[in-house]
C-alpha cells in the first residue's frame, strides 16, 4: 500500500521553490556584480578569463534553478492528480456503501 500525504509533498514542492529562488537571489546579488568587478579591477587576458568563468558558473546556476523549478512543478502535478484520484475513489467508495445500505434497508421490509 502506498502511503500519501498531500501537505507534506506541497510543502515539500513550496521548500523546492524556495531553494531556487535562494539561489536566483544569490546569483543575481553576488555572483553578477562580482565578475563585474574583478573585469573592471583586472585588465586584459586574466579579467576577461575570469569573467568568462563566472558566465559559465552563472549559466550552470541558471540551469540548475529551472531543474530545480520543474522538478517542483512536477510533484505538484502528481500530488494534485493523486489527490484528485484518491478522493474520486473516497466518492465511489461511499456512494456502493450508500447503495448498499439502501440494497439492505428494501430488504429488510
Amino acid at each position: 500500500m502506498i502511503e500519501f500525504d498531500y501537505s507534506k509533498v506541497m510543502r515539500q514542492v513550496r521548500e523546492l521553490r524556495g531553494i531556487a529562488d535562494d539561489m536566483m537571489l544569490a546569483g543575481n546579488q553576488k555572483l553578477a556584480p562580482a565578475a563585474e568587478s574583478v573585469e573592471i579591477s583586472w585588465k586584459g587576458e586574466t579579467g576577461q578569463l575570469f569573467h568568462k568563468k563566472c558566465a559559465l558558473l552563472q549559466s550552470h546556476v541558471k540551469s540548475e534553478i529551472m531543474s530545480i523549478r520543474s522538478l517542483a512543478d512536477l510533484l505538484e502535478q502528481k500530488a494534485r492528480e493523486i489527490e484528485k484520484a484518491e478522493n474520486s475513489l473516497i466518492l465511489g467508495q461511499a456512494e456502493q456503501m450508500k447503495n448498499e445500505n439502501l440494497v439492505l434497508s428494501s430488504t429488510d421490509n
